[in-house]
């Protein structure tokens, strides 16, 4: 089952791929499930697969589609740190288990006073 996270990741990564064009993402996406057997869904589990296989199709000008992915990232998730799609999303995922952690203490206190 994919988390609400990784479909937010996943339409992050959508928006900046977009930048090539429907059928140009399309391809791409195939080329990953044909070639480096990467589904869409599986960036999330290896992303330097994912820019690796960028790198191969487009060369250097993957640099610049990976910054793009990056700049939706961080516009979603107000994130601030990151040098590279992998750091930018193990902060994403740092930031959300620090968040759900939150709600769960918040929850877990309001229990406790209500017992009292």
């Amino acid at each position: 089952m994919v988390s609400s996270l990784n479909i937010q990741v996943l339409q992050c990564i959508d928006v900046g791929m977009d930048s090539l064009g429907g059928t140009s993402k399309h391809i791409v996406y195939w080329y990953l499930a044909q070639k480096r057997n990467l589904t869409r869904d599986g960036i999330l589990d290896d992303p330097n697969a994912f820019i690796e296989a960028l790198r191969t199709l487009f060369g250097q000008g993957a640099g610049i589609l990976e910054r793009t992915i990056i700049r939706q990232l961080r516009q979603t998730f107000n994130v601030t740190f990151g040098e590279n799609l992998t750091e930018v999303l193990a902060l994403v995922r740092r930031k959300d288990s620090s968040t759900a952690a939150d709600t769960h203490l918040r929850t877990g206190s309001a229990k406790t006073s209500l017992e009292d």
